[in-house]
């Protein structure tokens, strides 16, 4: 993908005020997005967020930046872009390097002990919850149950593909049920 000229990007301040702009719908949409990259890398949620802002607040000159084409992509889609993109890099550094620990670790920690997902007590019970709420939801479709397992055990699609011997258009439509009553359930990522 071509860098965008300098002249045709958006300045640091119109920047600024684009992030100043962003409503509560779009910072939740972020923070979700975040959470499903996150997912794997020794990262928070939260870092990767911190680490697509930096990129495109950072000035043209330094080597990592994304531009902003004003008008023509809305500031949401660069920010999500950026996340996408961090978070593959991050995956693709940790794969091809199992020592290598994302930027914001610790740096004398090994890489296992970087972060700590740990979920709160409170935070697990409310997950459990939404997971059996969903479960319920489903309980006459069991390749959705199976689906749903797969997730938790962190298996990634193709794997769950294999396990379930199934193709990939059965398991795409029985994700998309899920994901579609897992959002009827909770909009907009409420508990």
């Amino acid at each position: 993908m071509a860098r965008i000229p300098v002249e045709e990007a958006a300045s640091r301040h119109e920047v600024e005020a684009a992030i100043k702009g962003l409503t509560e719908a779009d910072h939740l949409r972020i923070l979700k997005y975040a959470n499903l990259k996150a997912q794997g890398l020794d990262c928070s949620n939260q870092e990767l967020i911190n680490e697509a802002f930096a990129l495109a607040l950072n000035p043209a000159g330094e080597k990592h930046f994304r531009r902003w084409r004003k008008g023509q992509l809305p500031f949401l889609h660069l920010i999500l872009g950026a996340i996408r993109s961090t978070a593959s890099n991050w995956r693709k550094k940790k794969k091809s390097d199992p020592h290598f620990v994302e930027p914001n670790a610790v740096e004398d920690e090994p890489a296992s002990m970087a972060k700590s997902r740990e979920l709160e007590p409170s935070q697990h019970l409310v997950r459990k919850e939404m997971l059996q709420k969903i479960k319920d939801e489903f309980r006459n479709d069991q390749l959705v149950l199976d689906i749903i397992d797969g997730f938790a055990e962190r298996m990634a699609r193709a794997e769950i593909i294999e396990v379930l011997e199934i193709d990939e258009n059965t398991y795409d439509a029985a994700a998309r049920r899920l994901r579609r009553k897992a959002n009827s359930l909770y909009p907009k990522g409420e508990n």
